[in-house]
């Protein structure tokens, strides 16, 4: 598989399409317009080393407004499994990838941070996490240049997966970090910046209303710029998996988020769209899809 990069007119027609890679599996998880008029596409790529070990990088390319490469570098090493989830443009033009690490071998994975420069070169590279799987899966750029990434971890909260919600300055520092969730696996796969200069965070929340019965629910959390919870809502039914995978600030001061719903134990799952309003109570709700799985 390859990276695949598709240009669409605003009516949805297709003007123009590339594919970036080697020969074995890459792809592109995560793409932002950058300073220059070009794009930063961010993913993982794999190559063999020896001709038999294959290695798995974080990778970035930037093309430029016609689609063509500027340059693509990868991160990690032979020692490691590495991928990028998500990238975004820093104050100076650089960037900012996070995602995850793994060591070669080893069954838990830590969070990672690379800030790199207009070229790609590194600045500096942050890991976190713990005893547990940890991953950042989104990243957002604060007004004053610090960075809040979101994701999930292992290591610590209520336990199993939690929403995990880290803040760094331009330097790579913590400057706070948050777990939000239930006994049950949770997490963060999305974060944007709110008009009021708030965080809001779309993720995934795992309860058992029951205690026998694991029920999934989308999820929404607004928080304060130093970390502080405003509110938090799971949106769902009993008996359905929902989640939440981006999320945007509306016009009008709501929000819209992106996501997935399924009953359990099918494989038939609809993309899911849900607008709330300011405080986060559902505003429309509509479903895209078919009988097909997926």
């Amino acid at each position: 598989t390859d990276a695949w990069v598709v240009r669409l007119n605003p009516e949805g027609i297709a003007e123009r399409n590339r594919t970036y890679g080697g020969g074995e599996d890459d792809t592109a998880r995560s793409i932002v317009r950058t300073e220059d008029g070009g794009l930063i596409v961010a993913g993982s790529l794999t190559s063999v080393t020896n001709g038999t070990r294959p290695e798995t990088d974080a990778w970035l390319v930037k093309v430029n407004s016609s689609g063509d490469e500027v340059w693509n570098r990868t991160y990690g090493g032979p020692d490691v499994n590495a991928s990028a989830n998500a990238v975004t443009v820093a104050a100076d033009g650089g960037y900012l990838f996070v995602g995850s690490t793994t060591v070669r071998g080893g069954n838990e994975s830590d969070a990672w941070a690379v800030r790199v420069n207009e070229t790609g070169g590194e600045v500096w590279s942050r890991v976190f996490g713990g005893a547990g799987n940890d991953t950042a899966n989104a990243v957002v750029r604060l007004p004053d240049g610090d960075f809040v990434l979101a994701g999930s971890t292992a290591s610590s909260g209520a336990g199993m997966d939690d929403v995990w919600v880290v803040r760094l300055n331009e330097s790579g520092s913590e400057v706070w970090n948050r777990t939000f969730g239930s006994p049950d696996d949770d997490a963060g796969r999305a974060v944007a910046n709110t008009p009021d200069g708030g965080l809001i965070v779309a993720g995934a929340f795992t309860e058992r209303p029951d205690n026998a019965t694991v029920d999934t629910d989308a999820l929404l959390i607004k928080l304060t710029p130093a970390g502080d919870l405003i509110w938090n809502w799971i949106y769902g039914e009993f008996g359905v998996n929902e989640s939440a995978a981006a999320v945007i600030a509306a016009d009008g001061g709501g929000y819209v988020f992106a996501g997935e719903t399924g009953f359990t134990g099918t494989d038939d799952t609809d993309a899911w769209i849900v607008g709330t309003d300011p405080a986060g109570a559902v505003v429309w709700s509509r479903t895209a899809g078919g009988a097909n799985p997926g």
